[in-house]
């Protein structure tokens, strides 16, 4: 049975082309449920679907077998995910309901009304993205669906998109009269959805996800991995620390260089005493460097380095800190 109306809010992993083999998308399965969605999205679409015969100019990747939909929804079912797929066609409709309790209309087919009379006809809840289209778009598809049925999903179809507005989400709600989501394609991690959820009363987030990061596939660049992924979820799911001061995974990863630390300003013999300002000092590290001490200690009584001696050689660049000196 679908979460889709108890979730606060429902969270959509959309796998989307992200992945190569079969092995892929199984090995998901289990990693998308850890990180704290409530489904795990593929689509079906085939190039009949899209451009109404073989795409030759243009092969497409990433076709998704049907004979595979059976296996992937019998895991998504142990895992206790929900498994959606997008079906780009009224024929992809009837081959992929039996295995989904909710269909998911992609922004593009939104003007499809064939597509959208054989999802009505399911009697099944329909997430529709709104992507691109009009107040009159909107309207028209609203009128081949079970409005009862319906949550739209503000989004803006650039992929990456740097330009959204979230309080289309609260405009939405108002003229429609629907419940009312976000179909996250920029790469922030926190603010988006979370601002969508809390401030503007998303009940669905939808935000593309990699498990293999390192692969160039077609969804890669407007797709989270899996770190960043749990990190969202953790917001949504009011887990995450939003104590203030909390450094980012970006911040973190900057402050190795660019955060001043103490630093050999030449290269410093065992034996010789550390003294600030003659062979140490406060700097920027010419590398990424956990190791240096802050600034803040340099004379602190119990771990400073101010005038006790070197153990080892420390060349100069390198960061002064623990088991350095004595």
């Amino acid at each position: 049975m679908t979460r889709l109306l108890d979730a606060k809010p429902f969270i959509i992993c959309e796998l989307g082309s992200n992945w190569r083999t079969r092995g892929d998308i199984m090995n998901s399965v289990n990693l998308v449920k850890a990180m704290g969605a409530d489904a795990l999205k593929l689509q079906a679409f085939t190039s009949e679907a899209l451009y109404g015969g073989p795409a030759t100019w243009q092969p497409l990747p990433h076709c998704l077998p049907l004979d595979w939909l059976p296996a992937i929804k019998e895991k998504c079912d142990k895992a206790g995910l929900e498994f959606m797929c997008s079906a780009f066609s009224p024929e992809l409709v009837d081959a992929v309901d039996p295995f989904v309790e909710v269909h998911k209309v992609a922004s593009s087919d939104l003007s499809y009304p064939h597509l959208l009379d054989a999802i009505k006809k399911t009697g099944k809840p329909v997430i529709l993205s709104t992507g691109a289209s009009s107040f009159a778009d909107v309207c028209q598809a609203l009128n081949h669906l079970d409005r009862t049925k319906t949550v739209l999903l503000y989004c803006n179809s650039a992929y990456p998109s740097t330009h959204h507005n979230l309080f289309q989400i609260d405009s939405m709600r108002e003229r429609f009269k629907l419940p009312v989501g976000l179909s996250d394609h920029s790469l922030d991690v926190v603010y988006a959805p979370l601002a969508a959820v809390r401030t503007h009363g998303a009940v669905v987030i939808e935000k593309h996800f990699t498990p293999i990061p390192e692969v160039d596939t077609p969804d890669r660049p407007h797709s989270l991995d899996a770190t960043d992924f749990k990190i969202m979820c953790d917001h949504l799911r009011g887990k995450a620390d939003t104590s203030l001061f909390n450094p980012t995974r970006e911040e973190k990863a900057m402050m190795l260089r660019h955060n001043r630390r103490l630093v050999a300003v030449k290269t410093i013999l065992p034996g010789e005493q550390l003294v600030f300002g003659k062979n140490y000092g406060a700097f920027r590290a010419l590398e990424d460097d956990p190791h240096g001490l802050s600034p803040f200690l340099w004379n602190d009584e119990a771990v400073g380095p101010e005038l006790r001696r070197a153990v080892k050689t420390i060349a100069q660049g390198k960061g002064i800190g623990p088991g350095d000196y004595q």
